[in-house]
């Protein structure tokens, strides 16, 4: 199994694999995680997909986006640490790509490192990411996360009602810090 296999696994059991379409997430219409938006971006670069709804989405569909608009944006194969590259997967599925690239850019100058905070995940930061120990940064990574969260229902009331499902993604990143999965590459 290759760790983008085990981080989709990993993932689905986080976002669960059902249709959902809740009036209150911003999101809209989703299914496996995938939002309809994001689904639509990924039709319009695949013309093998079909033309289809996302609640018609099957999860091979779902695990082929993920892979081209989440994990490879972020080239986390270059990444050493398994653990490193699920957390970032993680949060760039729930969070965005730039919110997430800069907010690794600035934990990563925190710890010395000398990274551009300018949310373009590239070759800097991903050497950086290399050499930093996973555990210290995957430490500051989560505050951080669950900082932003807090944020989101602070300034959006509405919300509020996701707040302990973000906090408790967060947990399992930081769990997986300190018992790393035994079956990943």
């Amino acid at each position: 199994m290759t760790n983008f296999d085990f981080a989709f696994k990993k993932l689905l059991e986080v976002e669960g694999t059902a249709f959902t379409k809740a009036s209150h997430d911003h999101g809209g219409p989703t299914k496996c995680g995938i939002t309809e938006a994001i689904f639509q971006e990924y039709k319009e670069t695949d013309p093998n997909i079909e033309a289809q709804s996302v609640m018609d989405m099957t999860e091979e569909d779902a695990k082929n986006i993920y892979r081209a608009l989440f994990w490879d944006t972020f080239s986390l194969d270059k990444l050493t640490s398994f653990r490193v590259s699920y957390a970032l997967f993680d949060q760039h599925v729930n969070r965005g790509y730039h919110a997430v690239a800069q907010q690794t850019q600035y934990i990563l100058q925190s710890l010395g490192h000398h990274v551009v905070a300018d949310g373009v995940f590239g070759p800097m930061t991903t050497n950086a990411l290399n050499v930093v120990a996973p555990n210290e940064f995957l430490s500051k990574f989560v505050d951080a996360c669950q900082d932003s969260y807090i944020r989101i229902a602070v300034f959006a009331p509405d919300q509020l009602k996701f707040l302990q499902g973000w906090i408790n993604r967060t947990r399992l990143i930081r769990d997986m810090s300190s018992n790393p999965p035994e079956d990943c590459l």
